[in-house]
């Protein structure tokens, strides 16, 4: 999506690609394995925590249903012989109030009175801004904050409804919020193509008397919106402007058809329980049916199941090719989607939506050539050319550094893909040797979608053969591991998790957690509500939304909204509504906060993470295993960059930075969690509190280890197929998107493509991430370098972890991202990566991405 004023407010996961979810793809993760390392596992440290600990009560209120309970009580004051708030020493009075605590959004109807709000406010800062060269230089030094006030208001309700949209159980509240998202994405797009607004940021770039004033932050902010201005095509004709809008509104609805629908044109797959052997009994008779035929789901848990453990090599043909089918019109909505962004950046000028998508990433080429190209822009105005030669001499730099974007990626990839090659034919060859042992053949047999859990389940098997591993779980309770976070990042960065009391209709559902974030140096800086639990009609997937920023408030100067942007007859009864004076349009307490480190006062960050682990019951606490706690790591990544990039603007706070560079906190999280050191601070038995033990976690290690460059070439595969949907073939009269899909398969892929099956169908993030999923490999491979540099030795280092605050996630996305990665790996690093061209891009390539 292109936006003058909206940054990605949902991060989700990377896919892990399973047999039934990807043809080539990977092995089905056990329950039990998906514990990385490249070291020798280290005896774990056998210290007791005592359940006097301050921090005992987070574990609790997510392990003990009883004590959540008690929790959920407003009228009651948390048990101070558990752990000491901040905010905890009195009971909280009974309130009921809305979502976030906006009393609006009590109801479906309150969605719409937040958008009107947001839009009412928003037209008073779009005229204010419009207006600024007729009302003086102090108007004029305001522009760049008030646009980022402007994108502050409308994200404020659009990333929350967002959220919503795709979370909520109620089915009239989803409908409301997803109408409250559309209308204001659709203004939204409205603005990114307003001509006014646009010559007078050119006007303030190109005045020195101003510039020379800006922050850093302040200038990184302008260009923001400048890059956005220009890649949403202000340069063209009005007529070609409302084409850029409509084609935007399309992609959006196109993108919710392509995420929400089932993709697949069977659901279950029809087999005489005779066929399944191997399966299990239990498993067997779940899926028999009263006819006396197994009927076997389409998505993911049956079909996996049978995949890894059916004997009967045509009843895993039947079902792989099940899960991957797909019906003509799913692939008609993902065909139309790039499409449309094809259409959009020919519109703008691009040969290619890779290009619009790269051009302001860490992929982007060489940082001179966007200064170059800025300044001449700029240049063209003040030299009093008219903007369509200012937005030809644009497009001629545009054109040359296109060409660095995309060869940039391709060269990535290209370069990762010669690097794990060896090893996933190495890993391929294992398998073809276990199948032609169990096959009794004479010759080495070819590996088929169908085969690839099967022949993975049976080498691990027989690599112990009168062992059974057990589980690791048990060491690994939800509550545990959110006290370990905690206890993480107080060693790292000095901040904590404390849990925090909620209002009534605070939250979406019952099981929601609420956690303030307290740092030792400036107190509380954010909120992260924790919905971790599945439900019914709940997305499966994990997720981290921003529902609002930090951004400085104290100088939004509000009454000057009215003052410089109604006209008279703004408001339809004479005067503006009573809601002016309330502040953000979502409030989730209070308009701000002093900040020690920081001058002025700022809203504080609201996020969200989502999961789906099993609920706690009354009698026993969720526990996950290892991928689980990976994922949780990779959430609280996301969370802490949100709460620790603090700026004086929205659109640089958090998250909101590079795509190509905010995956790089959250797997760089991933690779702690296999630490012993780090390990110590919460792997301990539910019941008997005792430590895991080193042996029980080398075992988990050694039988991940397996085939794991079959993951790696996987999802580099998945990366070149989002690059190749999103290239200039997708406009050709004969493009296929099952076609693209298969010549890659039998180019790069470890086994044959199969025939009628359309697995990219179901890659959900060609929408989000679309032209962006190399970020992923890419960030993988700069985390594991700044972890073996910075962190391997001793992850709990104080030293290291303010230097990663200070050089990457501080910044938010202020600062160059190959300023920061070079800042904090430092040395002959330092010297390639700050160029941020090929050679930079083909030094990280080699570098591969095998975790942990």
């Amino acid at each position: 999506m292109h936006a003058l004023v909206l940054r990605v407010s949902r991060l989700p996961r990377l896919v892990r690609p399973t047999q039934s979810s990807s043809p080539l793809l990977l092995r089905l993760h056990s329950t039990n394995t998906l514990n990385r390392t490249t070291a020798a596992p280290q005896p774990i440290a056998a210290t007791f925590v005592s359940d006097t600990e301050p921090d005992e009560y987070l574990r609790l209120i997510f392990d003990d249903h009883h004590i959540w309970q008690f929790h959920r009580r407003p009228e009651h004051p948390t048990p101070l012989n558990f752990f000491q708030s901040h905010n905890s020493s009195h009971p909280v009075p009974p309130k009921v109030t809305g979502l976030f605590n906006n009393p609006d959004l009590a109801t479906p109807r309150g969605f719409e009175r937040a958008a009107n709000k947001a839009l009412c406010r928003a037209r008073l800062i779009v005229e204010r801004i419009c207006r600024a060269p007729q009302n003086g230089d102090a108007e004029m030094r305001r522009v760049v904050k008030n646009l980022d006030r402007l994108s502050d208001t409308l994200c404020s309700v659009i990333d929350m409804a967002e959220f919503i949209r795709n979370t909520h159980p109620d089915r009239e509240i989803l409908e409301a919020s997803n109408r409250a998202f559309e209308e204001l994405c659709s203004y939204m797009n409205i603005l990114n193509t307003d001509t006014s607004m646009h010559e007078v940021l050119v006007q303030v770039l190109a005045t020195p008397t101003l510039t020379s004033t800006f922050t850093p932050e302040e200038h990184a902010t302008a260009l923001t919106f400048l890059r956005d201005f220009q890649k949403s095509g202000i340069h063209l004709p009005a007529s070609q402007r409302s084409i850029f809008v409509t084609l935007s509104d399309r992609i959006l609805s196109l993108g919710r058809d392509f995420t929400s629908a089932n993709p697949r044109a069977v659901s279950h797959a029809r087999v005489p329980p005779s066929r399944l052997e191997g399966v299990g009994s239990a498993f067997l008779k779940s899926v028999v049916r009263d006819d006396g035929f197994a009927y076997v789901s389409t998505t993911p848990y049956e079909s996996t199941m049978v995949l890894k453990y059916a004997k009967d090599a045509e009843v895993r043909k039947e079902v792989y090719k099940a899960a991957n089918s797909a019906t003509d019109k799913s692939i008609g909505v993902l065909e139309d989607l790039v499409r449309a962004r094809g259409e959009l950046a020919k519109l703008v000028g691009k040969k290619s939506y890779a290009e619009v998508f790269l051009q302001d990433k860490m992929a982007k080429g060489p940082g001179m050539c966007v200064t170059i190209a800025i300044s001449l822009y700029v240049w063209g105005y003040v030299e009093g050319l008219n903007m369509k030669h200012g937005a030809c001499l644009l497009a001629q730099f545009h054109f040359f550094f296109s060409q660095f974007t995309t060869e940039n990626v391709q060269t990535f990839l290209h370069t990762l893909l010669d690097h794990h090659l060896p090893k996933s034919r190495s890993d391929l060859l294992l398998l073809q040797q276990t199948k032609q042992r169990v096959q009794q053949l004479s010759f080495l047999p070819t590996i088929n979608a169908w085969d690839r859990d099967f022949y993975i389940n049976i080498y691990a098997t027989s690599a112990r053969p009168n062992t059974r591993l057990a589980p690791i779980s048990p060491y690994f309770s939800l509550g545990s591991v959110m006290q370990g976070l905690s206890r993480l990042f107080h060693h790292l960065y000095g901040v904590r998790l404390e849990p925090a009391q909620t209002h009534r209709g605070e939250t979406w559902h019952e099981d929601v957690r609420k956690l303030d974030v307290i740092c030792e140096r400036d107190g509380s800086i954010g909120t992260i509500y924790c919905d971790l639990f599945s439900r019914p009609r709940k997305m499966s997937n994990s997720a981290h939304y921003t529902v609002r920023t930090s951004r400085r408030v104290d100088d939004d100067d509000e009454a000057g909204d009215l003052l410089h942007g109604s006209p008279p007859s703004f408001f339809s009864h004479g005067s503006p509504p009573s809601f002016f004076s309330h502040g953000e349009p979502v409030t989730v307490e209070g308009a701000g906060r002093s900040i020690p480190s920081r001058p002025g006062r700022h809203q504080s960050p609201v996020v969200v993470l989502t999961c789906d682990f099993p609920p706690t019951s009354p009698t026993s606490p969720t526990l996950l295993n290892l991928h689980e706690v990976e994922t949780l790591f990779h959430e609280m990544g996301h969370a802490m960059h949100s709460m620790l990039g603090r700026t004086d603007f929205h659109n640089l706070a958090g998250t909101r930075c590079a795509t190509d560079f905010v995956e790089l906190p959250s797997i760089l999280m991933e690779h702690f969690v296999h630490h012993p050191h780090v390990l110590a601070l919460f792997a301990r038995h539910h019941a008997t509190r005792e430590p895991l033990p080193p042996a029980l976690l080398a075992r988990h290690v050694a039988q991940d280890r397996l085939f794991r460059a079959l993951d790696s070439h996987a999802q580099i595969l998945m990366a070149l197929v989002d690059q190749h949907y999103h290239s200039a073939d997708v406009l050709k009269p004969d493009f296929s998107a099952v076609g693209v899909w298969s010549r890659l398969q039998d180019s790069f892929g470890t086994v044959p493509n199969v025939p009628g099956t359309a697995w990219p169908t179901q890659f959900g993030h060609l929408f989000g991430y679309g032209a962006g999923y190399y970020s992923y490999l890419f960030d993988h491979a700069l985390a594991r370098r700044i972890w073996k540099k910075c962190f391997e030795r001793d992850p709990l280092d104080r030293t290291m972890g303010e230097r990663f605050r200070a050089e990457v996630v501080g910044w938010g996305g202020s600062r160059d991202a190959w300023k920061c990665v070079a800042g904090v790996l430092g040395g002959e690093d330092a010297e390639v990566l700050m160029g941020g061209d090929e050679r930079a891009m083909k030094r990280v390539g080699e570098w591969g991405v095998e975790s942990y």
